[in-house]
């Protein structure tokens, strides 16, 4: 997924806008990718916008949960 890997690269590179813009066009096809869920929400929060990472980081943490 070619989306998914520029997104890293971005989030790694410290282009948090690039990378959240790209993190949701992976979302906006699959809504719990998990990979994508993360690394949006910690984008987020690294870009400093706690509030907006929350509901990402939550679902993946209720996705994880109700494997258990």
């Amino acid at each position: 997924m070619q989306a998914l890997q520029a997104a890293n690269d971005f989030k790694q590179g410290g282009q948090y806008d690039l990378a959240i813009r790209l993190y949701s066009e992976v979302l906006i096809d699959q809504p719990a990718h998990g990979e994508a869920l993360i690394n949006r929400g910690e984008s987020l929060l690294l870009d400093g916008k706690p509030a907006l990472a929350l509901p990402d980081l939550q679902k993946v943490q209720s996705t994880i949960l109700s494997y258990k």
